[in-house]
């Protein structure tokens, strides 16, 4: 009972009007009375986090298409465990239960959470004001688009061409043996990521000599003193080497050999090259297999073209607090690719997801009782975790806001609460609300007036 009347509730909030974060409401008097209408078209580009999240809250909102190149949802800051971790005997005959298990956990068909969403599978060539354009030649006309094309690393994180699970699972599976048999490992780089897969190696691999190279002085400098600290304690408990003040110049593979060489040079404290003759002379260091865990670049090729205004300098989009292109009302950009006027750098990672997601959903289930706050979410005022470092199952260190540095117990309750609550939002049927066809052709009927009135005006200033 409780449920039918929440679904009511957001039915009619709906059905009441879309404030796109807007200076302006369309008065009673002038929104259109008639109920069949056309939906609302959207799309959504990218089938990650801020994706899947996106589609699920607004699908039941508009006939929505997402676009992505493969068939499933991977969950993958979960990847590290099975890669580097307990996967290294995956490849050898039929999966063991646990490896069904994790697999069918974190790796979801999208078909299986979109119940009404039309998934297309293939590439974006490029993005319009109104079509997405395949390279497939096909376009798909929207009145909506939600850019959710996020980052790129090196592999095997990201960069698969795998199109199914069954596919991406093999996949997987080679390179997990491969991680194995290495007796050397180099990571490169010494944020959370780099943190993070070499106390995964420790414990999984502690035959293997696991080696950390790092520009800075500290491990994972965008946090406070003692995060860092705590965690290079651990990893030194564990048997991880660590070489500070090294920028890798290069990183060659040996055919011959069947080794990786990578070249580096010796840095100050701050990460840049010294001055000194000596430093600027590079050193070789040969290793098994090297990780390369230097940061992420965003998947912004697809708006070059038509809004390289709306990108700075390093490909990520300007965005306000509801996650619009300024200029561009109709169009969102979420996840690693956004990047939020009056901050200094993208907020990536999965708790800003979820709060960038929310932010942008709301405008589509407030109604036209003037709601929306005029300058939007803050999406940086919430006690939600900053970022939270995984350092074994049940010990980990980070930054939460309002709270400040966590470790141990509290930092793990933390991580594995907004992990689960991620999941369970993905796969529980109940998360979706039932809103009837005539409350959404009422809504579209409004959005179209809207645009065609220009009333979508963008209230965050250059």
């Amino acid at each position: 009972m409780l449920r039918r009347a929440a679904s009511a509730a957001v039915g009619f909030g709906v059905a009441a009007g879309c404030s796109f974060g807007l200076s302006s409401i369309v008065s009673a008097e002038e929104r259109p009375t008639h109920r069949r209408t056309k939906m609302l078209q959207g799309v959504v580009i990218g089938g990650g986090c801020a994706g899947a999240l996106m589609a699920q809250s607004v699908e039941h909102l508009m006939d929505l298409t997402l676009v992505d190149r493969k068939t499933y949802f991977e969950f993958t800051p979960a990847l590290k465990d099975y890669l580097l971790g307990w996967g290294n005997a995956a490849g050898q005959g039929e999966m063991a239960d646990e490896e069904k298990n994790w697999f069918r956990k974190y790796f979801i068909d999208h078909r299986y959470y979109l119940r009404r969403t039309n998934c297309v599978v293939g590439d974006v060539a490029e993005v319009t004001d109104r079509e997405v354009v395949m390279q497939s030649g096909t376009r798909l006309p929207f009145d909506v688009c939600f850019v959710c094309t996020g980052s790129r690393s090196a592999a095997p994180w990201r960069g698969s061409r795998a199109v199914s699970v069954q596919e991406r699972a093999k996949e997987m599976a080679a390179y997990a043996k491969l991680v194995s048999s290495c007796k050397s490992i180099l990571i490169i780089g010494g944020g959370p990521c780099a943190v993070e897969n070499a106390a995964v190696l420790a414990e999984h691999h502690p035959g293997s000599k696991v080696t950390i190279m790092h520009s800075k002085q500290r491990l994972i400098p965008a946090h406070g003193h003692k995060v860092g600290k705590y965690a290079e304690r651990h990893l030194r408990r564990s048997g991880v080497e660590m070489q500070f003040l090294r920028r890798v110049t290069a990183v060659k593979y040996d055919q011959t050999a069947k080794k990786f060489t990578v070249n580096y040079r010796f840095t100050d404290p701050e990460g840049k090259p010294l001055s000194t003759d000596a430093a600027m002379e590079e050193v070789s260091e040969p290793v098994d297999y090297v990780l390369d865990c230097r940061g992420i670049l965003p998947n912004t090729s697809v708006l070059k073209k038509n809004f390289a205004r709306n990108l700075d300098a390093d490909g990520f989009v300007h965005v306000n607090a509801f996650g619009q292109l300024k200029g561009h009302p109709n169009i969102f950009a979420l996840g690693d690719i956004a990047r939020h006027e009056g901050t200094h750098g993208n907020a990536s990672g999965l708790p800003y997801i979820v709060d960038e997601v929310t932010a942008a959903a709301s405008l589509f289930r407030m109604s036209a009782a003037r709601r929306v706050p005029k300058g939007g979410n803050n999406l940086f005022e919430y006690g939600f975790p900053l970022q939270l470092v995984r350092l074994s199952d049940y010990d980990y260190t980070g930054t939460v806001q309002l709270v400040g540095e966590v470790r141990s117990l509290m930092a793990f309750y933390s991580a594995r609460k907004m992990t689960d609550s991620f999941m369970s939002s993905i796969t529980d049927p109940s998360f979706k609300s039932a809103i009837d066809t005539d409350a959404n052709g009422h809504m579209t009927a409004w959005f179209n007036n809207a645009m065609e009135t220009g009333l979508c005006q963008d209230e965050v200033k250059a």
